[in-house]
Protein backbone atom coordinates (compact mmCIF):
# COMPACT_ATOMS: atom_id res chain seq x y z
CA UNK A 1 0.00 0.00 0.00
CA UNK A 2 1.27 3.39 -0.90
CA UNK A 3 0.69 6.68 0.81
CA UNK A 4 -2.61 7.31 -1.01
CA UNK A 5 -6.04 7.98 0.38
CA UNK A 6 -7.64 5.14 2.35
CA UNK A 7 -11.27 4.91 1.24
CA UNK A 8 -12.31 3.09 4.43
CA UNK A 9 -10.80 5.40 7.07
CA UNK A 10 -11.82 9.01 7.67
CA UNK A 11 -9.68 11.30 9.83
CA UNK A 12 -11.84 13.34 12.20
CA UNK A 13 -11.37 15.73 15.10
CA UNK A 14 -11.20 13.93 18.43
CA UNK A 15 -14.71 13.47 19.84
CA UNK A 16 -15.35 14.88 23.28
CA UNK A 17 -18.18 12.51 24.27
CA UNK A 18 -19.64 9.10 23.41
CA UNK A 19 -22.51 10.79 21.52
CA UNK A 20 -19.99 12.85 19.55
CA UNK A 21 -18.15 9.65 18.51
CA UNK A 22 -21.41 7.95 17.50
CA UNK A 23 -22.38 11.00 15.42
CA UNK A 24 -19.04 10.79 13.58
CA UNK A 25 -19.75 7.11 12.89
CA UNK A 26 -23.27 7.89 11.61
CA UNK A 27 -21.98 10.67 9.35
CA UNK A 28 -19.31 8.35 7.92
CA UNK A 29 -21.49 5.21 7.83
CA UNK A 30 -19.64 2.12 6.68
CA UNK A 31 -16.22 3.64 7.33
CA UNK A 32 -13.83 3.75 10.25
CA UNK A 33 -13.06 7.05 11.91
CA UNK A 34 -9.53 7.80 13.08
CA UNK A 35 -8.43 10.42 15.60
CA UNK A 36 -5.86 11.16 18.27
CA UNK A 37 -7.20 11.08 21.84
CA UNK A 38 -5.07 11.61 24.97
CA UNK A 39 -1.89 10.76 23.07
CA UNK A 40 -3.31 7.56 21.58
CA UNK A 41 -4.27 6.79 18.01
CA UNK A 42 -7.88 5.59 18.01
CA UNK A 43 -9.71 3.93 15.12
CA UNK A 44 -13.43 3.28 15.64
CA UNK A 45 -16.13 1.51 13.66
CA UNK A 46 -19.52 -0.06 14.17
CA UNK A 47 -19.48 -3.71 13.08
CA UNK A 48 -22.34 -6.19 12.56
CA UNK A 49 -24.90 -3.45 11.95
CA UNK A 50 -27.15 -5.98 10.22
CA UNK A 51 -27.92 -7.40 13.67
CA UNK A 52 -30.32 -5.60 15.95
CA UNK A 53 -27.41 -4.15 17.95
CA UNK A 54 -24.14 -3.10 16.33
CA UNK A 55 -20.80 -3.64 18.00
CA UNK A 56 -18.57 -0.66 18.61
CA UNK A 57 -15.00 -1.70 17.76
CA UNK A 58 -12.26 0.63 18.93
CA UNK A 59 -8.58 0.01 18.18
CA UNK A 60 -6.23 1.87 20.53
CA UNK A 61 -2.48 2.27 20.03
CA UNK A 62 0.45 4.33 21.16
CA UNK A 63 3.51 5.01 19.07
CA UNK A 64 6.07 4.08 21.73
CA UNK A 65 4.40 1.42 23.91
CA UNK A 66 1.28 -0.62 24.56
CA UNK A 67 -1.64 1.34 26.01
CA UNK A 68 -1.84 0.82 29.76
CA UNK A 69 -4.78 -0.76 31.56
CA UNK A 70 -5.78 2.68 32.88
CA UNK A 71 -5.73 4.09 29.33
CA UNK A 72 -7.93 1.24 28.06
CA UNK A 73 -10.35 1.82 30.93
CA UNK A 74 -10.41 5.55 30.08
CA UNK A 75 -11.36 4.69 26.47
CA UNK A 76 -14.10 2.35 27.72
CA UNK A 77 -15.47 4.99 30.08
CA UNK A 78 -15.38 7.70 27.41
CA UNK A 79 -17.10 5.82 24.59
CA UNK A 80 -19.43 3.21 26.15
CA UNK A 81 -22.24 3.51 28.71
CA UNK A 82 -21.12 3.11 32.35
CA UNK A 83 -22.52 -0.42 32.81
CA UNK A 84 -21.40 -1.75 29.42
CA UNK A 85 -19.22 -4.84 29.35
CA UNK A 86 -16.38 -4.33 26.88
CA UNK A 87 -13.88 -7.01 25.94
CA UNK A 88 -10.32 -6.82 24.70
CA UNK A 89 -10.46 -8.82 21.48
CA UNK A 90 -7.77 -11.06 20.00
CA UNK A 91 -8.86 -12.33 16.57
CA UNK A 92 -8.30 -15.84 15.24
CA UNK A 93 -5.03 -16.43 13.39
CA UNK A 94 -6.70 -16.39 9.95
CA UNK A 95 -8.27 -12.98 10.71
CA UNK A 96 -5.27 -11.40 12.43
CA UNK A 97 -3.89 -8.26 10.81
CA UNK A 98 -1.10 -6.44 12.62
CA UNK A 99 -0.92 -2.94 11.22
CA UNK A 100 0.57 -1.51 14.42
CA UNK A 101 2.73 -3.34 16.98
CA UNK A 102 1.20 -1.58 20.00
CA UNK A 103 -2.50 -1.92 19.19
CA UNK A 104 -5.30 -3.35 21.34
CA UNK A 105 -8.90 -3.90 20.23
CA UNK A 106 -11.91 -3.17 22.43
CA UNK A 107 -15.38 -4.42 21.45
CA UNK A 108 -18.77 -3.87 23.05
CA UNK A 109 -22.26 -3.32 21.79
CA UNK A 110 -23.10 0.28 21.01
CA UNK A 111 -25.85 0.51 23.63
CA UNK A 112 -23.99 -1.45 26.32
CA UNK A 113 -26.69 -4.11 26.76
CA UNK A 114 -24.81 -7.24 25.65
CA UNK A 115 -23.41 -9.36 28.45
CA UNK A 116 -20.12 -10.90 27.37
CA UNK A 117 -19.50 -13.07 30.38
CA UNK A 118 -21.26 -14.72 33.26
CA UNK A 119 -21.36 -12.62 36.36
CA UNK A 120 -18.23 -13.33 38.41
CA UNK A 121 -18.38 -14.24 42.09
CA UNK A 122 -18.81 -11.32 44.48
CA UNK A 123 -15.66 -9.31 44.98
CA UNK A 124 -13.75 -10.57 41.94
CA UNK A 125 -14.02 -7.36 39.90
CA UNK A 126 -13.55 -4.85 42.71
CA UNK A 127 -11.10 -2.01 42.03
Amino acid sequence: MGGGVNLYVVDVAAPTTRDHLLSWLRIHAGKMVRFTWRGMLVVASVDNVERSVGELHISVSRRDRWPSWDELVAVKRAFWPPEAQVVQFIPGESEYVNIHPNCFHLVGDVEGRRRWMLEPPDGVLQE
